[in-house]
């Protein structure tokens, strides 16, 4: 005959597995969010999706990875999001925010000049980020958006470090242009 103490031991199991989830969610989400909207350029919608898709993934597998770090869980759950953000740009056509028409009026100070061609510069860099293979894009954002260092994101990536440094250096090469006309418009606006 079972006592209710060990029919109240799953439950109280389950509880526990709920409240470890509850705080590797709160400890992490802003952080994840945060890199999910990077990725998908301030698309907030999509970054939501993409986050609760990742956090549901590793749900299902937590009974196996609760006794892991906060930091291996951490890593592993921005791979989900990371191959979710990859099967997102493959399901949708991404559209550019920056198309919309800008209305200047010629009276307008000439720093606002400047802005724009700033505006179209960073345009630029997006659009070509955007026509980069999904790894290079995600370890370009890494390394010069979210100032993660080439172990940082091997890891994340599960990358070697070699292909990731071959990413860093064939996105800085491409990038080079763009950071250096956005220099010389720094110097104009000194002057």
């Amino acid at each position: 005959m079972t006592t209710v103490d060990e029919r109240n031991e799953p439950e109280s199991a389950e509880r526990a597995d709920h409240a470890m989830f509850e705080a590797f969610y709160r400890a992490t989400v802003t952080q994840i969010f945060a890199t999910a909207c990077r990725y998908l350029y301030g698309k907030t919608d999509a970054a939501n999706e993409v986050v609760q898709e990742g956090y549901t993934a590793i749900w299902r597998s937590w009974a196996s990875r609760r006794s892991l770090s906060l930091d291996d869980n951490m890593k592993y759950l921005a791979r989900i999001v990371y191959f979710k953000v990859v099967d997102h740009f493959r399901g949708t056509r991404f559209t550019d925010e920056f198309d919309e028409v800008v209305h200047y009026r010629s009276d307008q100070p000439a720093v606002e000049d400047s802005a724009l061609t700033e505006l179209g510069i960073l345009r630029l860099v997006r659009q070509h980020l955007d026509h980069e293979p999904p790894r290079r894009r995600a370890v370009a954002l890494m390394y010069f958006l979210d100032g993660l260092d080439v172990d940082q994101i091997a890891a994340t990536l599960q990358m070697s470090h070699s292909t990731v440094r071959t990413h860093i250096e064939r996105s800085r090469k491409i990038l080079r242009r763009y950071v250096a006309k956005l220099d010389a418009l720094a110097e104009g606006d000194r002057t």
